[in-house]
C-alpha cells in the first residue's frame, strides 16, 4: 500500500457514518509504513547526535525528542486526528537529554505538557520567563520538585474536555454530565465514580472550567488561510 492510498483508506475509516472497516491486512500494511518511516527518523536522529558528539557539543546540548500522536495499537483507525480524549491517546513520547547527561537514564512518571518543553528551553538558556508563561521546568520536575498531589492538566477538543488531577480523570462534553475515572485501579475507565466522589467531581469540574476560561481569554484570533486548488485537493485526499 503506497502512502496516497493509505491516506484515502484512513479517511474512509474515520468517517463517522461510514460502514468501511480496515481489514487486518490493511492495518498490518499501515503499521509497516509507519515503522519504516520511524526507522528513517531514528537513523536521522542518530546521525545528528553523532555529529554533535564529534563536534564535542553533546555534553552542552539540551536535546528533546517528542511527538503529537500516540502510538497505541488498539482497534481504532490508526494515526487519526480528533480522537476521543482518552488517557492512552493523550500519552505521547518524550525523551530529554540534559547537558552533562544529568539525570541520564531516569524515567519520570509525572504527567507533562507541551508548555513544559518551552519553559525548559528558556530555563536552560537562562532567559527570563514571562509572568503569564505556563508549564514547569522538566529538569526541576525530574529532580523531584513537584506538587505532592500533582497539578491539573486539561485537554480540550471542540466541545469535549478532559482534566487529570493526581489519580483522577474527569471527562465529558459541554452540556452533558461528566464522568469520573480512576485509571490507577480502572485502566479502561469502565466504572464511573461520579456518584461516589461528588466533591472530587465538583473540584475537577471547576478546574476544567477555569482552564477553559483562561485559554479563551488568551486565545489569538485565527487568520484566514488562502489555499490553492492543488493543495486543497491534496488535503481532501488525506482526509483532513
Amino acid at each position: 500500500m503506497e502512502a496516497r492510498r493509505a491516506g484515502e483508506l484512513l479517511s474512509r475509516a474515520r468517517a463517522r457514518r461510514s460502514r468501511f472497516r480496515l481489514s487486518e491486512n490493511d492495518r498490518t500494511r499501515m503499521w509497516a509504513i509507519y515503522e519504516a518511516a520511524l526507522a528513517g527518523q531514528d537513523r536521522a536522529l542518530g546521525q545528528f547526535v553523532d555529529a554533535l558528539k564529534k563536534a564535542n557539543l553533546w555534553n552542552e546540548t539540551l536535546f528533546v525528542v517528542t511527538g503529537d500522536v500516540s502510538t497505541v495499537g488498539d482497534g481504532r483507525a490508526p494515526f487519526g486526528d480528533g480522537e476521543d480524549l482518552a488517557e492512552p491517546l493523550l500519552h505521547v513520547p518524550l525523551w530529554v537529554h540534559f547537558p552533562g547527561s544529568m539525570l541520564g537514564g531516569k524515567r519520570v512518571a509525572q504527567p507533562t505538557t507541551v508548555t513544559d518543553i518551552a519553559r525548559t528551553v528558556l530555563a536552560s538558556l537562562r532567559l527570563a520567563t514571562p509572568d503569564e508563561f505556563e508549564g514547569l521546568d522538566l529538569f526541576s520536575l525530574a529532580s523531584g520538585a513537584a506538587l505532592p498531589g500533582g497539578r491539573p492538566l486539561a485537554a480540550t477538543l471542540g466541545q469535549r474536555y478532559s482534566l487529570r488531577l493526581g489519580d483522577l480523570v474527569l471527562s465529558g462534553t459541554s452540556g452533558k454530565a461528566p464522568t469520573l475515572c480512576e485509571p490507577a485501579s480502572d485502566a479502561s475507565c469502565e466504572v464511573d465514580r461520579v456518584e461516589r466522589m461528588t466533591r472530587a467531581v465538583a473540584l475537577l469540574f471547576r478546574l476544567a472550567f477555569e482552564a477553559e476560561m483562561s485559554a479563551q481569554k488568551h486565545k489569538h484570533p485565527r487568520e484566514p488561510a488562502t489555499v490553492d486548488a492543488n493543495t486543497a485537493a491534496a488535503i481532501q485526499v488525506w482526509g483532513e
